[in-house]
């Protein structure tokens, strides 16, 4: 079973963008699957990118990375964003457990005016 749909449509909060797996990347630690948006601009290299540390025993890692090149203030000059959700854990511990961690994170990034406040800094 794969992690999405394929395609698999996802909201920004301003317009829906569909992603497309595109590979599984070659990689000596890890499994590694790419999303691209093939309706972007290929100058905003926009995909999503997903990896399953494989190399402890002892400690699972996954990453669920977005990544795009956009302009900046200047209109001009295009630069890179990217937004990691990473969660470690032991092997052992109970799924229930870590999908738990994993829903209180998504609750706090949904309250009112979190991203506005993350991103200017404040505690």
């Amino acid at each position: 079973m794969a992690l999405f749909i394929n395609p698999v449509i996802l909201n920004d909060g301003v317009a829906d963008k569909t992603f497309s797996f595109r590979a599984q990347l070659p990689d000596k630690k890890s499994v590694v699957g790419e999303w691209i948006e093939p309706a972007a601009s290929l100058l905003d290299d926009s995909k999503i990118i997903v990896k399953h540390d494989t190399a402890s025993p002892t400690v699972r890692r996954r990453l669920l990375q977005r990544s795009t090149t956009t302009l900046i203030g200047d209109g001009v000059t295009r630069k890179p964003i990217t937004c990691n959700l990473t969660v470690t854990y032991h092997p052992t511990h109970p799924e229930a457990e870590v999908a738990k961690a994993m829903k209180l994170i998504a609750d706090a990034i949904a309250e009112a005016g979190f991203t506005t406040n993350f991103l200017r800094g404040l505690i």
